[in-house]
């Protein structure tokens, strides 16, 4: 509600941010195929999945104006290492990418942050 009046100038100096973490294979969650009783082995309908599929965690920014860019994470996310990326490369990104250096960094309040 604090936000509901706010103009479209005001969320163009947005810059949202998140980390995630893509995997190469399904890890064992359960997914759901719609088919019919004879494609049960149909190969459009099976997906693989690996015990321990390699994953990357990610971080990332982006605004009305572009894209920040998308940093791979080699270490366990602390106050530390989240501290390193917003200095080498959200505070960058945010210079370059609002105008007149007015934007508004938001992040999704993880514990690390």
């Amino acid at each position: 509600m604090e936000r509901k009046d706010w103009t479209i100038a005001k969320w163009k100096k947005i810059v949202w941010s998140d980390e995630s973490t893509f995997s190469q294979f399904s890890q064992g969650r359960s997914l759901r195929v719609w088919r019919t009783p004879e494609e049960e082995f149909d190969p459009s309908c099976l997906t693989a999945t690996v015990k321990h599929s390699p994953s990357r965690m990610f971080w990332g920014c982006f605004l009305w104006h572009g894209m920040g860019p998308l940093v791979p994470l080699r270490e366990s996310v602390t106050g530390q290492t989240y501290a390193k990326v917003l200095q080498k490369h959200a505070i960058p990104s945010l210079y370059k990418l609002v105008p007149r250096n007015q934007g508004i960094f938001q992040e999704d309040n993880a514990p690390p942050h």
